[in-house]
């Protein structure tokens, strides 16, 4: 759910388009180009999302790789230099924060969580899920708000 919440914010508070690449089903070397990539990892998949970074910096030299999850969340400090910028903690907020500074170029390397996320005014983005990605037999489902102190 977290990419759908990061997606809304997105869709509401700025002009960025959204979309999902699911490497189950499509190959890596069709992606097309964007200007940020996102990665939300855990653990398990962090390995896979360097590759996928790699692979994607070496298509799209100039694109911009960000990754946030529980992974880039708890291990902000051992992050691969392949990603751009990292996410720590809930996004909705800190991802409108980033997309300002990359529109101005002045993208920080770390984004941290400042206060309480207030996601009651969102409404997970479903329509990035296609009907081929919600057949995939790969979905790995995580259900967790982290770091809800601040």
């Amino acid at each position: 759910l977290g990419i759908l919440y990061l997606s809304a914010s997105i869709k509401k508070y700025t002009n960025y388009t959204v979309s999902l690449y699911d490497t189950n089903i499509n190959n890596i070397e069709d992606i097309p180009y964007s200007d940020i990539y996102a990665f939300s990892t855990v653990t398990p998949t962090y390995s896979n999302c360097i590759d996928l970074a790699r692979s994607i910096k070496k298509k799209y030299n100039d694109s911009k790789i960000i990754i946030g999850g529980v992974h880039a969340s708890t291990n902000y400090n051992s992050i691969d230099s392949i990603f751009d910028s990292i996410f720590i903690g809930q996004s909705e907020d800190t991802i409108i924060e980033y997309i300002e500074d990359h529109t101005n170029n002045t993208i920080k390397y770390q984004y941290f969580q400042t206060k309480k996320v207030d996601i009651n005014d969102l409404f997970p983005d479903r329509d990035l899920l296609t009907i081929d990605y919600i057949k995939t037999k790969s979905i790995f489902t995580f259900c967790s708000r982290t770091m809800s102190e601040y």
